[in-house]
């Protein structure tokens, strides 16, 4: 399904075909304030310049809908991180190395977007990026490892959350107001005898 997708996109119908390179691993070096470490990739597909990771959603795969999702899983550091690693692996690129993301629904008819970052969830990737390769170094040389704030954390009731259950409440007051049970709007269930 992907590979006829890509097929009617002409900047992309070569995608994952044999005029690239598959699961390409890079492997480079960088210099820290700690010293030198050594820094990885997994490349899906590449073609020169040009980087294509390919990843599947369990939810839509609109052009919409995917921003939430590139925040959510780190794929602007992802983006930045390959980047970064091709750059310094092939310096002639340098400035011109693109990253791709092919996203795919899990369910038919699996449909698929191409994507890019916007050079703002780049910069971000890249700061990202700088500030985890100055703490990695950093750990390595100490062998002092960040954790979790030692104090009790307070949690923070996600917006989304508190509207959920205000539009609930508020349907279920209306339908008292009416004479009605909000509970009997529900599936009826009994567990099974004898189950703990």
């Amino acid at each position: 399904a992907a590979r006829e997708q890509l097929a009617d996109m002409p900047e992309c119908a070569a995608f994952f075909s044999t005029d690239g390179d598959s699961e390409q691993a890079a492997i480079w070096q960088e210099e820290t304030d700690y010293g030198p470490v050594w820094c990885r990739a997994r490349l899906d597909w590449r073609q020169g310049a040009r980087i294509v990771d390919y990843k599947t959603v369990g939810r839509s795969a609109h052009p919409d809908a995917l921003a939430r999702h590139v925040v959510d899983q780190g794929y602007e550091f992802q983006a930045a991180w390959y980047i970064r690693g091709v750059e310094t692996l092939v310096p002639d690129l340098a400035g011109r190395v693109e990253l791709l993301f092919v996203f795919q629904e899990i369910e038919e008819p699996y449909a698929l977007t191409v994507a890019r970052l916007d050079a703002e969830g780049l910069q971000v990737g890249r700061g990202k990026a700088e500030t985890a390769m100055a703490l990695w170094g950093r750990c390595l040389a100490t062998n002092i490892w960040p954790s979790y704030p030692r104090d009790i954390a307070t949690l923070t009731y996600p917006t989304w959350a508190l509207t959920t259950y205000a539009d609930r409440d508020a349907r279920d007051h209306f339908i008292r107001q009416d004479g009605g049970d909000p509970f009997l709007l529900l599936r009826s269930w009994s567990p099974m005898k004898g189950r703990a």
